[in-house]
């Protein structure tokens, strides 16, 4: 794996450029994530060209899929640091470094439930690193569960993980069931629900799930003061993601509706706009 720091001029040039695309978002088209908006870029947009382009056909085995053949350099965050990479590397690495954060804080409980889970990305990451583990990835996109079914389909692992659908703003939603006694993933997930996440997370903790740990935006943990932060506080801003993730589970720990057991800086992102924190949580006893 090749890496290179980044020079000081070009970490600038880096978060000039961010702060001009989010400063021309917020002037000429204001995001508000609304379902229609999310469903929009995702299950017509991301997850649909997943579908359309079927790369694990022609991938050689699973990881191969993951990493993908991508040469772009990427100015992204590993082991803390902001360095240059290339998209292959980058993704190579974060395949372990995914796996050892929900390693650490998860420990061996063997069911994990990963909640908006799109085409199952993240899951097929962690069955490699977790191959006595079963998987079960929920989201409200119709193209991203067919997409992930495939996939594991593809890979012969259909055993081992499952998808199907959910509606995490419809607390009677059956498939939160689901959840019960199990672990629980998100991954910049919520940050499409800036609106609904305290509602949300009541629904979560109301399921009593075992333990659930998220994986979101850092915006809480990011201050106007640091110049260094700017870039990320704008794109967070633009594009109408959560910036309260923090905040209501510390108004649910305050409640005793929860323990609030860790939270941590991620140490690894693509982008400088994606820097993320991990906060893990179980329900309290006898709530």
């Amino acid at each position: 794996m090749t890496i290179r720091s980044l020079t000081t001029r070009e970490i600038i040039g880096v978060h000039a450029a961010s702060i001009a695309r989010s400063c021309a978002r917020l002037a000429v088209r204001r995001i508000r994530r609304t379902p229609i908006q999310v469903a929009a870029e995702y299950d017509g947009g991301h997850w649909e060209r997943i579908y359309r382009e079927r790369a694990w056909e022609r991938a050689p085995n699973l990881q191969a899929f993951l990493v993908g053949t991508g040469q772009k350099l990427l100015a992204a965050t590993v082991d803390g640091r902001t360095c240059r990479i290339s998209q292959t590397d980058y993704y190579r690495h974060r395949l372990k470094a995914l796996a050892g954060l929900v390693g650490r804080n998860l420990g061996d409980t063997r069911d994990l439930v990963e909640l908006g889970a799109g085409y199952g990305y993240n899951l097929f990451a962690l069955s490699l690193a977790f191959p006595e583990r079963q998987f079960i990835g929920l989201d409200i996109s119709p193209t991203g569960v067919v997409t992930a079914r495939e996939i594991a389909a593809h890979f012969g692992l259909g055993d081992r993980i499952n998808f199907d659908m959910i509606d995490l703003v419809d607390p009677h939603h059956p498939n939160y069931a689901i959840l019960s006694g199990r672990v629980v993933l998100t991954h910049f997930c919520l940050e499409q629900l800036p609106m609904e996440i305290g509602n949300v997370l009541r629904y979560v903790s109301g399921t009593a799930p075992h333990r659930v740990m998220h994986i979101e935006p850092a915006a809480e943990l990011l201050s106007i003061r640091r110049p260094a932060d700017w870039a990320n506080l704008l794109y967070v801003t633009s594009q109408h993601y959560q910036t309260s993730l923090l905040r209501n589970l510390q108004r649910m720990r305050d409640e005793r509706k929860i323990e609030l057991i860790r939270t941590e800086r991620v140490p690894f992102a693509p982008t400088l706009q994606h820097s993320a924190f991990m906060a893990l949580w179980s329900p309290a006893r006898g709530s």
